[in-house]
């Protein structure tokens, strides 16, 4: 057989996490200790709990703000979201709320978005975004006739 045993010698057999006492290797003596880590199957898989939501309050003086434009900044360690109010032909816009986010946090925050607003296409349709010039230009730009109008009879 090979050499003397060493004191740290181990068996190791399976992948999981049980540990119970096995049978020394073949060069071992037989009273020298010996982990052997089994396997543990479960036969059912976890289940998925829900995510846990802290409860939010809304506190009756909060203001609610229409807003229809965002202006967004960032830095290394934020993202500044400033949400305005955009009227034609005013300018400036007006600030209406500003808001810090970690860039985990606004990843996050988009994943929710992303999620929420295609559930409202699925259940109302899809949201068509103009084409063309920016989304501020498309929103206020003058009335215009329609592309084709219809035929006076």
């Amino acid at each position: 057989m090979g050499g003397p045993c060493p004191t740290d010698h181990l068996v190791i057999r399976g992948t999981s996490h049980s540990i119970t006492r096995g049978q020394p290797a073949p060069d071992c003596p037989s009273d020298h200790p010996v982990i052997q880590e089994s396997a543990v199957m479960s036969t059912q898989p976890p289940k998925p709990q829900p995510p846990h939501l802290p409860p939010m309050e809304l506190p009756p003086e909060l203001q609610v703000e229409y807003v229809n434009m965002v202006r967004i900044a960032h830095s290394p360690s934020e993202l500044v979201f400033d949400f305005a109010h955009m009227l034609p032909g005013e300018t400036p816009a007006k600030i209406q709320s500003r808001i810090v986010m970690s860039p985990l946090g606004a990843k996050l925050f988009f994943r929710a978005l992303s999620e929420n607003l295609a559930k409202y296409e699925s259940a109302f349709g899809e949201i068509i975004v103009p084409r063309g010039g920016s989304l501020a230009e498309q929103l206020f730009r003058p009335p215009s006739p329609p592309e084709n109008p219809p035929e006076k009879s």
